[in-house]
């Protein structure tokens, strides 16, 4: 098995894509005070 890069972009499907997305990223942006906010690292460690 090795590992293979993909060239290509997979674009979703789900149509309630977009609001997830949103959602998401407005969390980054406005952390509620009383939340917790997922932390992802790239580093694959």
């Amino acid at each position: 098995m090795s590992w293979q890069a993909t060239k290509t972009w997979k674009a979703s499907t789900d149509p309630d894509f977009t609001v997830k997305m949103r959602r998401v990223l407005d969390l980054y942006d406005h952390r509620p005070a009383d939340g917790v906010s997922p932390v992802w690292t790239r580093s694959g460690r």
